[in-house]
């Protein structure tokens, strides 16, 4: 039996070498002015989205509202560049896709948002040591919670 090579007609390919197209790195530059544009009201969902995450850990809401926000904090962080507090919440929908809300400890979830408002906090800002110290400690406090 003899391969056959199947290549099939990527459109990408065909218009980057088109005249009068656009140069990727006009494309991905325009990109970062529209994000940037977004930055603020982006990082005033983050702390808002936050505080949410405080009051269901405090009794109102359940486990998949948990996890929605704090995947929403994931990648909003992300794409603002506060990659600690992404991390943060990614460790938080880690614990939170392994769990139910009845048996896990809301302290957990408490421990996260804790941690997400202290790097949040302008002292954090410019102190690359310490917001590493709030990322190793809550590193160790999540094994914990998994055991």
């Amino acid at each position: 039996m003899k391969a056959r090579k199947f290549h099939p007609k990527v459109r990408l390919r065909e218009i980057i070498g088109e005249k009068g197209g656009r140069r990727i790195g006009d494309v991905l530059a325009e990109a970062e002015r529209v994000v940037e544009s977004l930055r603020d009201r982006t990082i005033e969902i983050v702390d808002s989205k936050i505080e949410q995450l405080r009051t269901i850990a405090s009794g109102e809401g359940d486990i998949d509202a948990c996890y929605r926000l704090s995947n929403e904090i994931f990648s909003e962080s992300a794409l603002v560049k506060f990659d600690e507090v992404s991390r943060v919440a990614h460790s938080l929908c880690d614990l939170l896709s392994s769990a139910t809300f009845e048996t896990f400890p809301r302290a957990a979830i408490l421990v996260h948002v804790d941690a997400m408002r202290a790097l949040r906090a302008p002292a954090m800002a410019s102190d690359r040591a310490m917001r590493q110290a709030v990322l190793k400690e809550l590193t160790k406090l999540t094994a914990r919670a998994r055991s």
